[in-house]
């Protein structure tokens, strides 16, 4: 999947591609396949190849639009395509540090994927930082911490159970997690 060219017809439809993805519409023109609400249904519904080309036709003419990098990303990753999906996160937060999903679908990609567990905790702890109540980012780090050993992976489950409920405050989990 590489960003297309766009031909000369194709122009206008692009146009309106990347305008209701970088303005959240759900317009007829486009389906509402790009915009962000519309773009996990798109990943869901529709073939993985068209997902991404779809995404890439909106990076054709807009490539400061962080929500497109990231969910490009999701597509790379689920087509087994790691090492591009982190370069998408890593684009995404490069328009937009404090996008919280593309720092946890980081951590994702870094601890499934790449086994890079210390890299995937500073991600998943940088996700948590910016939203508290994420929690798949709450699980990254859990399982992180189990991967490096830093707890075991019991403590780990109860300390990613424990967050979530008590939303990030971290006085409320000590007594247990203390274990």
């Amino acid at each position: 999947m590489g960003i297309a060219v766009p031909g000369p017809d194709q122009a206008a439809h692009m146009q309106a591609d990347a305008a209701a993805w970088d303005e959240g519409l759900d317009d007829e023109a486009s389906g509402g396949a790009l915009a962000p609400a519309g773009a996990e249904l798109l990943i869901a519904t529709i073939p993985l190849q068209a997902a991404g080309e779809r995404i890439d036709r909106a990076l054709a003419l807009r490539q400061d639009v962080a929500s497109v990098f990231n969910h490009r990303g999701v597509v790379l990753r689920r087509l087994g395509r790691s090492a591009e999906a982190l370069d998408s996160y890593e684009r995404a937060l490069a328009i937009k540090p404090a996008y919280a999903e593309a720092h946890n679908n980081r951590a994702t990609v870094l601890r499934e994927d790449l086994k890079k567990n210390a890299e995937a905790l500073a991600a998943a702890e940088r996700a948590l930082a910016l939203d508290p109540k994420d929690a798949d980012a709450h699980l990254n780090r859990a399982h992180a911490l189990a991967a490096l050993k830093l707890v075991s992976p019991d403590r780990a489950m109860r300390l990613a159970a424990a967050k979530e409920l008590s939303q990030g405050a971290d006085e409320a989990i000590l007594p247990l997690v203390k274990k």
